[in-house]
């Protein structure tokens, strides 16, 4: 969906935008992101642009309190943060991390986006295939580590991709909105019979309140795809019930009717993806990416870099900004203090003055090394998080390189099937000839009646010999085919356990990093209950000496200073 202010995006659920009273700007959440200002509201969450405690600037996607007691509407909120943040991949928006506020509400914190949805991208027609190919090439790479991470994202359509322009004028797809996404570790949140999605994009099985999966993406990405190169969605209707009639029944159109320029293959490909039963669309999201591939290699079309390296070049533009900020009041509301007290009593102060002069220097010096600890562990979270990123990526670009492996496997598995039912119906036809050539013989030798060497009977059973050599070869092939299916299976089956086994550890790492995680945002939010203690603490002894000491001749300077160092911090 759009946002006010045009060229930023984040996470929001499909609402209309509601004008909202916020006080929670400059409030701290998370113990390290105070809220600058609203960049985006919804019907269920209202999304801030933050600044990080190590000056990351983010955006924060902030769960209204009042769905905070919906069980359902909370963990369909964590599970966005969930299934986003362990994708980790270039084409995907980040997550960094989520929680709870203080008011029980829950939040999540992802990188900052500047740019545009696909969905106005295309709203004033066809993009022209030089810019399209490589967006969709991105839009496969993305959804396929989804899906071999066991993700279906279940809304795929232009308003849910993003789209950014690189320092180089390139695009840079990013993946958004997993909120009604269902993975197997949360399959509980939906089950069969549920429907969800957005009508111009949802597949038959979506429809029919069926079980979905990784097919059903490849369902919307066909529609995606059309849209791009057309303009157009294949199917409209005025209600939805006459959409969905469509889907179900429907052939797609041809989407060369609306643009001759369509290279014939892209069209072929986008008639795969929209086919009704999901056993005839391409095997998965890999296969979809390498025909894009292809079909852009073949035209000589631009193709972008590399899931890794694109990745590689992030990191490095993500240590940028990440420097440690000042702003500690206290020294110098100190020294702002003692320079006045000193000037009060000409150095000799009363003694209660004196001691709690004293106090708040050295409750200053307490809070300020409190805060370098603060900072610290601030650093330390920052390093598990990088860390868990980057693992995260690199068994990720695994889970990529062994996911295509898995998908030719597939493949090969669906061509070895195919090749059987072929031969078998060969065999079938060539059994039903040779009984045919059968009756022939037992016509002519009951004319022959083994009294003489008939011709015809010589030439009924040389044409069943023949029928039967070839029904032998045929019978070989078939037998053949199902050794190929067998041996194919089995590295499918191989494959896909290596595949299990890296998600395995993909996830181990997951939990160890959270464990990290939160033994840091413990300390570090003890540690922030300890600074706001001293801080009350210091700001009531302040009051104290400054009390008696307003209105006196000759302090008004001091008293400024004392006021600039406040607002200084």
């Amino acid at each position: 969906m759009r946002y006010p202010n045009e060229g930023v995006v984040c996470f929001l659920d499909e609402a209309e935008l509601v004008p909202v009273v916020d006080d929670r700007l400059g409030t701290l959440i998370g113990g390290r992101y105070v809220l600058e200002e609203v960049i985006g509201e919804g019907g269920m969450a209202v999304v801030y642009r933050a600044r990080g405690t190590l000056d990351r600037t983010v955006a924060i996607k902030v769960l209204r309190p009042v769905f905070a007691s919906s069980a359902n509407v909370m963990e369909r909120f964590k599970r966005e943060a969930r299934n986003a943040r362990r994708l980790s991949h270039p084409n995907i928006i980040e997550v960094l991390e989520d929680g709870e506020t203080s008011d029980g509400s829950w939040y999540m914190a992802m990188e900052l986006l500047e740019g545009r949805s696909l969905g106005e991208i295309v709203a004033p027609g066809a993009m022209d295939l030089t810019r399209a190919m490589p967006i969709m090439i991105q839009i496969a790479r993305g959804v396929a580590r989804a899906h071999d991470l066991e993700v279906v994202h279940r809304d795929l359509k232009p308003d849910n991709i993003f789209i950014l322009r690189k320092d180089d004028g390139t695009d840079m797809v990013k993946l958004l909105d997993f909120g009604i996404s269902r993975s197997k570790v949360d399959a509980r949140l939906t089950s069969k019979g549920d429907v969800f999605g957005t009508p111009e994009y949802m597949a038959p099985e979506q429809i029919n309140g069926g079980e979905t999966g990784p097919f059903t993406d490849l369902y919307a990405l066909g529609i995606v795809f059309f849209e791009m190169v057309t303009g157009k969605v294949p199917f409209t209707a005025k209600d939805p019930a006459s959409l969905f009639a469509k889907h179900l029944q429907m052939a797609p159109p041809d989407p060369t009717h609306y643009n001759s320029r369509i290279p014939r293959g892209l069209a072929v490909l986008i008639h795969e993806l929209l086919e009704k039963d999901p056993a005839k669309r391409p095997v998965d999201a890999h296969r979809v990416h390498q025909a894009l591939l292809d079909l852009a290699n073949a035209r000589e079309l631009p193709v972008p870099l590399g899931a890794e390296r694109e990745a590689q070049s992030l990191r490095t533009g993500q240590q940028v900004g990440l420097s440690l900020r000042e702003g500690d009041p206290w020294p110098g509301r100190a020294r702002a203090l003692a320079a006045l007290v000193y000037a009060a009593f000409s150095g000799q102060p009363p003694a209660d003055i004196a001691q709690w002069t004293r106090e708040v220097e050295q409750t200053a010096e307490e809070a300020g090394r409190m805060r370098l600890a603060s900072v610290a562990m601030q650093h330390a979270l920052e390093e598990v998080d990088s860390k868990s990123r980057e693992t995260r990526q690199r068994l990720g670009f695994a889970v990529d390189a062994l996911g295509a492996d898995v998908s030719r496997a597939r493949d090969e598995v669906r061509v070895s099937k195919t090749l059987i039912e072929i031969t078998h119906a060969r065999c079938q036809e060539l059994a039903q000839r040779f009984a045919e050539a059968h009756k022939e013989i037992t016509f002519w030798e009951g004319r022959a009646g083994f009294q003489e060497p008939h011709a015809d009977l010589a030439l009924a059973y040389r044409a069943a010999a023949d029928v039967l050599d070839t029904w032998k070869q045929a019978r070989e092939e078939e037998d053949a085919a199902h050794k190929q299916v067998e041996a194919h299976e089995r590295a499918r089956v191989d494959l896909e356990f290596q595949l299990r086994e890296l998600r395995n550890a993909l996830a181990l790492r997951e939990d160890e990093a959270a464990r990290q995680r939160s033994h840091h945002e413990e300390q570090i939010a003890e540690q922030g209950r300890k600074i706001a203690e001293l801080d009350d603490r210091l700001v009531a002894v302040t009051g104290r000496v400054c009390t008696p000491l307003r209105g006196r001749p000759g302090l008004d300077n001091l008293f400024r200073d004392l006021e600039g160092a406040s607002q200084s911090s």
